[in-house]
């Protein structure tokens, strides 16, 4: 509030005596379940079904390891070629089957990308369970 007051009139000075009464805390505690590639500790243990609370990426790869690989994909280039051999035109042509139901790697990567911090991972299984 400024020191000298150059209109009339009545003033109020608040002075604080006590610390803001709101502490700041997270309010929420986001938590990924799904399968994963293994589920275990540094020492060997198994996380499988245990709560594990990761910071990051590489977090994850090292607990969880990594996605699982992609089935059903075809790719085929078609060229044509005029008589004396010169391609004249390419066609690529590429076909996706069966989408894995695998998403957790996938999910976890954009959650970082947009800021997401600490969180807690389930693992209910291997890929091979489903």
């Amino acid at each position: 509030m400024a020191s000298t007051f150059k209109t009339p009139g009545v003033y109020v000075k608040e002075i604080q005596k006590f610390p803001p009464s709101v502490a700041q805390v997270e309010t929420a505690i986001p938590a990924f379940i799904g399968h994963t590639e293994f589920a275990l500790n540094t020492n060997g243990e198994s996380l499988s079904m245990k709560p594990w609370r990761i910071s990051s990426m590489v977090d994850y790869e090292l607990y969880f390891g990594g996605a699982a690989p992609e089935q059903n994909i075809s790719v085929s280039i078609n060229e044509t070629r005029d008589s004396a051999g010169k391609a004249t035109s390419q066609s690529v042509i590429a076909s996706i089957g069966a989408r894995s139901p695998y998403l957790m790697y996938y999910s976890l990567q954009l959650f970082f990308a947009n800021g997401g911090g600490p969180c807690y991972i389930v693992s209910v299984g291997d890929y091979a369970s489903l």
